[in-house]
């Protein structure tokens, strides 16, 4: 066994030596190749160069001294370190991975494996008559026209009836934001985001687009002309910064209908239930893509975690009231969701990931239909965020999408 004394400093080595500290072997620097287990290494080291000492298996006493900010950076003596309270303190260190680090590696690479197409499509009108429920009407009229020319197509995004929640439907649709009836000729914009297993039909749901343009939708037959459908993979390529957190502003842009306690959630919802959501819909899309694991259970917890520290402000969320009519059942249906904005504060950089994707997934109930839909505004961290919060309201203002 051997006792090192490492220091470059004379009052150091002469406090040492006034202690009755032995020695075996005294160095200005600590060359961790000779350090064999049972050792004792005495000194001021790095952490790093502690805890490699202690894994090694020897021991690691720090000289500690309590130095008041004149004496910082100055040579001190025997005397100015007894001033200073010098002792010698045994550390045990054990370097760990940086968990939150490792979460957004993971955050990152699953969400990528998400495959995420946008079909933006410009029309024309033909005389376009607006249904009292868009989302319904287009959700309906898009469906009849897969079901009749692609039923390949219509049974992978539509299913077999069973419920939206045992099965995520792959696609997301944006119905025309319009607030009045478009005069003929006058463009307007609609979307659909194809997701994981749904990007596999694109050329099909094109062909029931210009189908539908011909056949028109809601009762009024409202026609148009399909001048251009717009492929936009989304990929998502943030550089996440695990140590910073933000202030998040999410808003709920159309209603979201959330389930809490087998009950519709009619108040602000925490940034955990939200993220339960989130992960969760994620999970199912990447299961059906032959991702047996999907989101492994260790990061899924540990996102939970922080998602249950961060603090929500005051806000301005309250319930709305959609109803729509079921051709199906021939009668008016209640519908609705929350609408309106949160504030966060404290934010993980590793959760604002997840954030973003739910901007195309959508959250809750009733996406095909164009519920769900948020924005995520989380100030200078996420420019892509706040450009596409800035688009939206305008979209939602003016009836246009801008490409």
């Amino acid at each position: 066994m051997t006792t090192w004394f490492v220091s470059r400093h004379p009052g150091a080595i002469e406090w040492a030596a006034k202690q009755g500290v032995r020695v075996d072997r005294q160095m200005a620097h600590l060359e961790l190749a000779e350090v064999s287990a049972g050792d004792v290494v005495v000194g001021s080291l790095p952490v790093n160069l502690g805890a490699e000492v202690n894994r090694r298996g020897a021991q690691f006493i720090h000289l500690s001294l309590d130095m008041p900010a004149h004496l910082r950076g100055q040579e001190l003596s025997a005397a100015q370190m007894l001033e200073c309270k010098a002792r010698l303190e045994a550390y045990d260190i054990v370097a760990r991975p940086m968990p939150q680090i490792q979460s957004d590696m993971d955050s990152r690479s699953l969400i990528n494996r998400l495959p995420l197409l946008r079909l933006i499509v410009r029309a024309r009108s033909c005389g376009m008559i607006l249904p009292h429920n868009i989302g319904s009407a287009w959700h309906g009229g898009l469906g009849k026209s897969l079901h009749d020319t692609q039923p390949q197509a219509y049974a992978a995004l539509y299913g077999d009836g069973t419920s939206e929640s045992a099965q995520a439907r792959p696609y997301v649709l944006r119905p025309p934001q319009c607030t009045s009836n478009p005069a003929d000729g006058e463009f307007f914009y609609f979307e659909l985001i194809l997701i994981g297993t749904g990007v596999r039909h694109a050329d099909a749901v094109s062909l029931a687009i210009h189908h539908l343009a011909d056949q028109g939708v809601g009762p009024g037959r409202g026609r148009f002309i399909v001048e251009e459908i717009n492929r936009q993979p989304v990929i998502f390529a943030e550089d996440i910064r695990p140590a910073e957190t933000r202030h998040v502003t999410f808003s709920m842009l159309t209603p979201t209908l959330l389930k809490h306690d087998n009950a519709h959630l009619k108040q602000a919802p925490s940034l955990e239930l939200l993220l339960k959501r989130i992960l969760s819909r994620a999970d199912l899309f990447l299961l059906a893509l032959d991702e047996p694991a999907g989101i492994p259970a260790p990061l899924r917890h540990a996102l939970l975690q922080q998602a249950a520290q961060v603090t929500a402000k005051a806000g301005d969320i309250e319930w709305q009231s959609v109803p729509r009519y079921s051709a199906r059942q021939k009668a008016w249906m209640p519908f609705g969701g929350l609408s309106g904005t949160l504030h966060f504060e404290r934010v993980p950089a590793s959760l604002l990931l997840w954030l973003r994707l739910a901007e195309w997934l959508h959250i809750g109930n009733k996406t095909t239909f164009g519920h769900g839909r948020i924005s995520v505004d989380a100030g200078e961290y996420l420019q892509a965020g706040t450009q596409t919060l800035l688009r939206i309201r305008s979209e939602l203002t003016t009836g246009t999408l801008i490409p």
